[in-house]
Parts: C-alpha cells; sequence; structure tokens
C-alpha cells in the first residue's frame, strides 16, 4: 500500500513538472485541438453564378458551414481562410470572415447547435492545373474568457479543364448552285457554337477534295459567337471540276483555332477540326428542241460528196446557252466524213437565250450506196442558271433518207431553127430545150427523138448542143 502511493506521489510530480515545461498555451491547444465545430457543407460558385471554376477564374465565392458543439456560449470573433498554392484572396476581400446567421446577419452570442455561415472570395491563378485542390478554415472564438481556436478540414475545391470547342454544322448550302464544271460558287456553312464558352474570335482552314474543288484549301474567320448562338460563313470563290459527280458526298473538313471565353470571362485557347459531307446538284437538262434537220443538199442521194448535216434548234428554257460543243457521229456503216472517220467534232460559241434559234452544221459528209444515213448528235452545253454555271448535254438521233440517183429533165421549149416550116420543106433543123431540175450535174446528154412516119428520117439521135 505505502509502494502503490509512493508512485502515485510520483507521476503527480511528473505531471507538474509537464505542465511547468509546457505552460498554459499547450494546455489551451490540447483543449482547442477537440471537436467544438462541425462542417456541415460548403460550395463555391464563380463570379457567372456557375458550379464550375478554371484556371483563371476570379471572384469565386466560397460558404463554409459549420455548427457549434460546444455546450457553452461563445463568441466567435473570425474563421480564416487558408488556401491552397496557386489560390489568392480576391482584391477587396478578405481573408477572414465574420460569422453569419442563415439571414445574413453577424452572430453575438453563439449557443449550441446554432448553424453558423462563414464567407469568403478568391482567385484562381491561370498558372495551376486543373484538378482537386483542399481549403480549411480556422474559427477563432472566446470561451470562458479566453481565446481558442480549431481548424476545419474537408473543403476541396475541384478546378475543371477548360469547356472544349464544340461547334456543330447545322446547314449548308451552294450560291448559286453548284454543278460538276460551275465556276465561280460559293459554299455557305452555318456553324452553331454547343459548347459551355463564348468564342471570342476564330479562324480556320476548310479542306476540300483536290481534285475536285479549286482552291482545295480556303481560310475563313468566325466572329464573336455566344453560347447556342449561329453563324454563317462562306468559301470561295470555288470552281469544280467537269468530272465531279452529282450522286455522290465529298467530305469538308474545318481545322478552327480559337479564342474563347467562360461565363466567369476566363480566356483561354481552342482547337477544334469538324467534318461534314457536301454534294452538287445534278446539272439541269436544257430544252433545246428541234425545229429542222436533213442535208445541205436540196435532194441527197447515193455518193453524194461535201454535203453537210445541219439541225436547227430553238431554245425553249429559261436558262442560257452559253456554248454548244457537237459531236456527229455516222452510224451508217456506208457513209463517212470527207476525212473518211465516222465522228466528228464542231463548237459554237453563239449564246442563246429562250426563244433563240441556232443551226448546227457538221463538217462534209461522203453518202455512200444506202438508202438511209443514221447520225448521233451529243450536244456539250455550257449553261448557266441563275448565275450558276453547269455542263449539260443532249443527244439526239436521226435518221434521213438517201434516194436512188435520176436525173430530172424537163422539156421547157421545141422550136424550129429556120422559121416557119412546110409540107415538103427539106433540111430543117429541130430546136429542144432541156432543163435540168435535179441537184445532180449533167455533163453529157444523148437523146433520141421518134418523129412521126411522114417526117424523114422519123428517128434522129442528137447531142447537147
Amino acid at each position: 500500500m505505502k509502494m502503490n502511493l509512493a508512485k502515485i506521489t510520483a507521476l503527480s510530480v511528473l505531471f507538474t513538472i509537464i505542465l511547468s515545461i509546457h505552460g498554459i498555451d499547450s494546455l489551451v491547444q490540447c483543449i482547442a485541438s477537440q471537436n467544438q465545430f462541425e462542417l456541415i457543407s460548403y460550395s463555391y460558385k464563380s463570379s457567372a453564378g456557375t458550379s464550375s471554376i478554371y484556371p483563371g477564374s476570379k471572384n469565386v465565392e466560397l460558404n463554409v458551414i459549420v455548427q457549434s458543439l460546444i455546450e457553452e456560449d461563445i463568441i466567435i470573433s473570425a474563421a480564416c481562410l487558408q488556401l491552397p498554392e496557386g489560390f489568392t484572396i480576391s482584391r477587396g476581400s478578405s481573408q477572414c470572415s465574420p460569422p453569419y446567421t442563415s439571414n445574413g446577419t453577424t452572430y453575438v452570442i453563439i449557443k449550441q447547435g446554432d448553424i453558423i455561415a462563414f464567407k469568403y472570395r478568391f482567385d484562381v491563378e491561370s498558372t495551376i492545373s486543373p484538378g482537386k485542390y483542399y481549403a480549411n478554415i480556422t474559427v477563432y472564438y472566446h470561451k470562458d474568457g479566453s481565446e481558442q481556436h480549431q481548424i476545419i478540414d474537408g473543403i476541396e475545391i475541384y478546378v475543371d479543364h477548360y469547356p472544349e470547342l464544340y461547334i456543330d454544322v447545322i446547314d449548308w448550302y451552294w450560291s448559286p448552285d453548284a454543278y460538276p464544271g460551275s465556276q465561280n460558287i460559293y459554299l455557305y456553312i452555318v456553324l452553331k457554337n454547343v459548347g459551355d464558352s463564348a468564342i471570342v474570335q476564330a479562324e480556320g482552314v476548310a479542306k476540300l477534295q483536290s481534285d475536285i474543288f479549286i482552291p482545295s484549301n480556303i481560310r475563313f474567320g468566325i466572329p464573336s459567337l455566344n453560347k447556342y448562338a449561329t453563324t454563317s460563313i462562306s468559301l470561295g470563290p470555288l470552281s469544280i471540276s467537269p468530272n465531279a459527280l452529282s450522286d455522290i458526298s465529298y467530305r469538308v473538313e474545318l481545322v478552327i483555332n480559337a479564342t474563347m471565353r467562360t461565363d466567369d470571362n476566363v480566356i483561354y485557347n481552342s482547337k477544334v477540326t469538324k467534318s461534314f459531307s457536301i454534294t452538287l446538284s445534278p446539272a439541269p437538262l436544257i430544252n433545246l428542241a428541234v425545229l429542222d434537220y436533213g442535208f445541205e443538199s436540196t435532194r441527197i442521194v447515193e455518193d453524194t460528196i461535201q454535203t453537210q448535216f445541219y439541225i436547227t434548234i430553238v431554245n425553249k428554257d429559261f436558262k442560257t446557252v452559253r456554248s454548244i460543243t457537237a459531236y456527229f457521229t455516222i452510224l451508217s456503216s456506208e457513209s463517212s466524213f470527207i476525212n473518211r472517220t465516222k465522228n466528228a467534232v464542231n463548237i459554237y460559241r453563239q449564246i442563246l437565250n429562250y426563244g433563240d434559234i441556232a443551226t448546227l452544221r457538221s463538217p462534209p459528209m461522203i453518202i455512200g450506196t444506202t438508202d438511209r444515213v443514221d447520225i448521233e448528235l451529243k450536244l456539250i452545253i455550257f449553261g448557266e442558271d441563275n448565275g450558276a454555271e453547269f455542263w449539260s448535254e443532249n443527244i439526239y438521233h436521226f435518221t434521213v433518207a438517201v434516194n436512188k440517183p435520176y436525173i430530172n429533165l424537163i422539156i421547157t421549149d421545141v422550136y424550129w431553127f429556120d422559121g416557119e416550116i412546110y409540107p415538103g420543106s427539106e433540111n430543117a433543123r429541130l430546136a429542144v430545150i432541156l432543163e435540168n431540175y435535179d441537184v445532180i450535174n449533167v455533163e453529157d446528154v444523148i437523146a433520141l427523138i421518134e418523129l412521126p412516119s411522114n417526117f424523114y428520117p422519123n428517128i434522129i439521135r442528137l447531142n447537147r448542143y
């Protein structure tokens, strides 16, 4: 029993020595280390009132809600915010906040269970990386006439990545309309900003298929564009290859570099590549009606040389014909062009508006021994419709009858050279006048004239006079 009492006395002496060494301040800290306050919640929002903050955000509002667990009435002088590196208190704001009630007034006396709010504003440096950061507050309060404090941890601040640049192509159209072979046309693209930041300004390059569009790389600019707003850009003037097809899609790639602005006015840069497809309109047909066709010769017969096939057309369309390239093809085996080929081309640069008439002629032809000539005519038309240029194609087939050659000689007059002739006259000379009503030239004529039996001779052989 004496031994135990000695141990107790020794411990009391040791405890007294510890108190004398550390002093009263250590004792206060030991008491304050107990949880006198409980973190209920916290929230922060940007200067725009949004929950997202970014590198460079300023005047971020932070509200911390705690509850007093102290049984006695206390007075809180302030709660001071300790921010991580890369965060600073906003200009005009304080690092320490008085205690606020739920209605925004400040507390005088705080009782057990009271809910207390502390309010701060801070800035995020633009150099920090997106991610999670931790802050705490130190609550300074008076209890039993002495100042005490408690550090409250558990405040997480998440710095978001900058919103990406999101642009949708909501429409596109040609002006004027685009056809294979069109020139000096513009591609209009309607863009919509569907991202979470406004576009301050942007520049880009549109990349088109190089063997179809000239030029294939075109620079463009985008003006200031708020969230969910639309704008249109124009690419051109463009020329389209005549080899382009209207029944396939062509890819367009937009590479855009933009200066962006968040809701809380943080400026940053972003880049996006957007692809979409475009098509061309099929070349319109032009109504060129045939008024007449045939050969230049009055009457075409076998073995005719140097005749020309012609076609007379009228423009019955409101589209304008700028030029026509005519491809003549002789389908009949016995006939050919003068150079012994079956194909020939002529170009006509006559402009044909609505109602205008034109005659197209082939090169000279040779008509063989046949009763018909079949000809295919393909017209490659360079036209224009409301400013849109295009190439169109019309194909026609013709059959022209070929006659057998014959001589159409008409007796136009008969008379005696020697004046009047009477019964018994001798050595009378008879003149017969023939006229050639045919397209064939008569080189020589031998005629047999049969007279009544009382003429002598009554059969006469005549040469051309």
